[in-house]
């Protein structure tokens, strides 16, 4: 994982946890979301299995690429979530779930609405972070990442440079 991404998400994720105070004397939700975004392979999912196993967060996940899932799942999983702060919301290939207007499925039962519904706390939603993957955020509707309080950290997972490869292989193979 590129040391940049590694240190924004590790450091802020840490201080979140720490500044619950200052959330609340600034009268701000006290709340994080983070759109972890790049190619397939860079570590996104790796990151969010290092976040979940925090031992101060509590999981929850629904894969919104199943279209058995009902938007009544979304909204018992958000409340589910903030009834067992501080709890941590993942959501996976976002920008395959939920596309640009012009390119969603009418057999979706999960609307996009309930989507943003959710994120943007229908409950207080105090202590719930959301975390969720993209492999390209071009393909995800601006509703979604220009609004403040929904993916308040854009991350970027670069593709591994030739030291980042051969130190991942060092790992792999020590000899």
């Amino acid at each position: 994982l590129d040391a940049a991404a590694r240190r924004m998400v590790r450091t802020d994720f840490e201080l979140f946890f720490e500044r619950e105070e200052w959330f609340r004397q600034h009268r701000l939700p006290y709340r994080r979301g983070y759109l972890l975004w790049g190619n397939p392979g860079n570590g996104k999912s790796a990151t969010i299995r290092v976040m979940a196993s925090h031992p101060h967060v509590r999981s929850y996940s629904l894969d919104l690429s199943d279209l058995e899932q009902k938007t009544s799942d979304l909204h018992r999983m958000f409340e589910q979530a903030s009834r067992n702060t501080p709890s941590l919301v993942i959501l996976e290939d976002l920008d395959r779930a939920f596309p640009k207007e012009g390119k969603r499925t009418p057999d979706r039962t999960v609307t996009f609405q309930s989507l943003l519904n959710c994120l943007d706390g229908v409950g207080t939603q105090d202590g719930v972070i959301v975390v969720a993957t993209a492999n390209d955020p071009t393909r995800l509707d601006a509703a979604i990442l220009q609004r403040p309080g929904r993916f308040d950290r854009v991350v970027w997972f670069r593709n591994p440079d030739a030291e980042l490869r051969r130190q991942y292989y060092r790992r792999l193979n020590p000899i």
